[in-house]
């Protein structure tokens, strides 16, 4: 999965140029940059099938808007993360039908299951952590997802 992002993050754009490789070359970036340049590509994100990778940029996005404070951007974000969270069926303990579920083809591998899992949890707690700070309702209904219920045996 790491080598599917970093072929991702490098390839190229429509226009021919590449995504990652000539804008971090061209100047040193600090972290509201790279934020502001994650940002730049919402519309890309928002417009194309959910992907990993989209559900990963909004989590993080969500993540270090709330970090810095911002309280309402961090609200968005989640929301958009939730939405790709059902698209992607995230929520749900089960293997996903990949044929039917939006999957790209670098998606398809059995270490997705797990991460999507994991980036769901991460969206959960920043979308309660809002919620509770806001007073306003969560965008992930408690009511919606399945939680798994490990048992310990005697």
């Amino acid at each position: 999965m790491f080598q599917d992002t970093i072929v991702t993050a490098y390839s190229t754009l429509d226009d021919g140029r590449l995504l990652g490789k000539s804008s971090a070359q061209a100047l040193p970036l600090d972290s509201i940059q790279y934020m502001t340049a994650a940002q730049s590509l919402l519309p890309r994100i928002l417009l194309e099938t959910a992907s990993v990778e989209g559900l990963q940029s909004l989590c993080m996005l969500a993540f270090i808007e709330q970090k810095l404070g911002d309280v309402q951007a961090a609200m968005y974000f989640t929301s958009l993360a939730a939405r790709l969270i059902f698209g992607l069926r995230a929520y749900v303990f089960s293997e996903p039908d990949l044929s039917t579920a939006g999957w790209s083809a670098s998606t398809r591998t059995s270490s997705v299951q797990p991460h999507l899992r994991s980036l769901f949890w991460l969206c959960f707690a920043i979308d309660k952590e809002l919620s509770l700070q806001t007073g306003e309702p969560p965008s992930i209904n408690d009511d919606v997802f399945a939680i798994e219920h490990n048992h310990v045996q005697s």
